[in-house]
């Protein structure tokens, strides 16, 4: 009641089930609508009803919160706050002395947590009279609360109501929708060995052309978005069952640490291989983006030696 007073018809208030069934295209709130207040009371309902039920409840509690933010970026808001009216205690072992001594006195309310009324005090009490707490009371009436994480009930596995930090102080949690980034495209790399993709080769220590940007270079040295940005190019050697049949020499596109080639977009450029001396046959080179595994390119040789 309070937001809808301070702002009007552009205030939609209503309750987290009534949100998460609000679709994309229908259902949805006027233009001028520029808060959204979405209420629960689920994790207080679940945690109140049943112990067992709680940690269940509250696993899908947190999965319908997160879905919430998501239909409130999806419906056009840019921030979601999350906030709550209070804390509670989350207990699932307890031990002997958790239940403490229930305060004496002319009790109006006595709950897990705390009671009101003409309290007696006592040591395992803290109490706060009307001054302290900011209202007008009766001279003799009291709040009290357990000086510890007791309950004046038989301990239940969820309880709130008392002055613990877990009940007291409870967090805010702002969420801003960020704008979507746009995924950069692939920069094309090629391979070939005398402009071919298929050779016979007669050396061990074959120099293959790799080529960054292909086609689009011109275009992309142009692009802001690729302006110093280098393409990070892992050379794989194999044989036709996959053993490592060779590396890369080292060159001025090569950082030794990572073992990747670092070249930049329109570059073509001969990059010196070296493969083992025992291997025969087919060999495979393969331009691999070191981080995805993926292949760019694929050259194959047949090795003829002359022994």
């Amino acid at each position: 009641n309070w937001f809808t007073r301070y702002k009007g018809d552009q205030c939609l208030v209503e309750t987290l089930g009534a949100w998460l069934k609000r679709s994309k295209t229908t259902g949805k709130p006027e233009q001028k609508v520029t808060l959204a207040v979405i209420r629960s009371t689920e994790i207080d309902s679940a945690g109140e009803q049943d112990d067992a039920l709680f940690r269940s409840a509250l696993e899908n509690v947190m999965r319908r919160l997160e879905q919430g933010v998501r239909k409130a970026f999806d419906r056009g808001f840019e921030v979601a706050v999350l906030a709550t009216d209070h804390g509670f205690l989350y207990l699932p072992h307890r031990a002997a002395g958790d239940q403490v001594t229930k305060p004496s006195g002319q009790l109006k309310v006595c709950h897990a947590r705390y009671a009101f009324g003409k309290v007696d005090p006592a040591d395992h009490l803290i109490c706060f009279g009307g001054p302290q707490l900011g209202y007008r009371l009766a001279e003799e009436a009291r709040l009290a609360v357990p000086a510890s994480l007791g309950t004046f009930t038989k301990p239940p596995e969820y309880v709130h109501g008392g002055l613990s930090l877990q009940e007291a102080l409870v967090p805010v949690v702002t969420v801003t929708q960020v704008q979507k980034v746009k995924t950069p495209k692939r920069l094309p790399v090629t391979l070939r060995y005398r402009e071919k993709k298929e050779a016979v080769l007669r050396t061990l220590r074959p120099a293959v052309t790799v080529q960054v940007g292909g086609a689009e270079a011109p275009e992309l040295a142009f692009d802001e978005g690729w302006a110093n940005r280098q393409a990070d190019i892992l050379i794989k050697v194999t044989t036709a069952d996959g053993a490592e049949a060779g590396r890369v020499d080292p060159n001025r596109y090569l950082d030794p640490d990572t073992g990747t080639l670092q070249i930049g977009p329109g570059t073509t450029t001969q990059i010196p291989v070296r493969i083992h001396e025992e291997v025969r046959g087919s060999v495979t080179v393969r331009a691999v983006d070191p981080t995805t595994q993926k292949t760019y390119d694929t050259i194959t040789f047949e090795l003829e030696i002359l022994e």
